[in-house]
């Protein structure tokens, strides 16, 4: 073989390091930034302030890994290359898993750029008309092929931060697509009830239900789904920002949002969503 399986050999030996530690520090970035996110929201009463510095910190991440992971992925593309009929199968293995690794990091980095840009930048209000907003929803969701739905969404206009509820939606519906039961086309439960004002509250709020009929989530893990590149089973272990952002976006605009057992089997969100601006009452 060529000079490329010294490489090769080079990067294996080094890969576990460079997986490890990329790995370990997108975690602990995931960590930091939690905890920054509870804090910053605490101290601060500027959205300014809190997209300045959490942008910066997905900058940093963004500039301090694409570089090693662009090395990795060009050393990897040129050792494909050289391999040929005469490889080991466990040679052509390794640098696929080796493949899979670098392109795992890559999207988990894009993931915690876009979480960062989404969770943090200013969203305006506007009139929403919940049945047809729901609707266009589901069509982007599902443009070709659709679970058995259970629909129940009042025919009302609301005002509301209509791309962040719409983000919240997005990442609920894809959610319970991705736990729902596989073996049937599986059901999905969409909900939305208005709160108005009453003597204990003075506020008006939209609750939204999203239920699925998949295997659930253990109850000791419902805080723990919500954290940053955090799964509730083993399936897509790629990681993901989902209900951490859905998570973010409803804490951002002083709602609530928790997880549940469902009717159908498995698992439920709530998420309490005032439609009245400014901090709750």
């Amino acid at each position: 073989m060529s000079v490329w399986i010294s490489e090769l050999e080079g990067l294996l030996l080094h890969a576990p390091t460079i997986g490890g530690s990329a790995l370990l520090f997108l975690a602990s970035a995931g960590r930091s930034l939690r905890g920054k996110r509870e804090d910053i929201v605490a101290a601060t009463s500027t959205h300014q302030a809190v997209d300045a510095e959490l942008n910066r910190l997905a900058k940093g991440l963004s500039h301090d890994l694409s570089g090693p992971l662009r090395s990795v992925g060009i050393a990897l593309a040129m050792v494909e290359e050289d391999l040929d009929a005469g490889s080991t199968a466990e040679a052509k293995h390794t640098v696929a898993v080796v493949r899979e690794q670098a392109e795992q990091l890559s999207r988990m980095t894009s993931a915690l750029v876009s979480y960062c840009r989404s969770a943090w930048r200013p969203y305006p209000r506007s009139v929403v008309h919940l049945q047809s907003f729901t609707q266009h929803v589901l069509k982007r969701a599902f443009p070709a092929s659709c679970p058995h739905l259970q629909l129940e969404v009042p025919a009302a206009e609301v005002t509301l931060e209509e791309e962040a509820f719409r983000l919240v939606l997005e990442v609920l519906v894809d959610n319970a697509q991705t736990h729902r039961e596989t073996e049937h086309p599986g059901t999905l439960s969409i909900r939305m009830r208005l709160h108005e004002p009453t003597p204990a509250s003075s506020r008006r709020w939209l609750t939204l239900i999203v239920d699925d009929d998949g295997s659930g989530v253990p109850t000791e893990m419902h805080d723990a789904v919500f954290g940053i590149f955090r799964r509730s089973t083993t399936r897509a272990e790629s990681g993901g920002m989902g209900l951490s952002l859905a998570q973010t976006l409803t804490w951002r605009h002083h709602g609530h949002i928790e997880l549940g057992v469902s009717h159908l089997g498995g698992t439920r969100v709530t998420v309490r969503w005032p439609l009245d601006s400014g901090n709750p009452a």
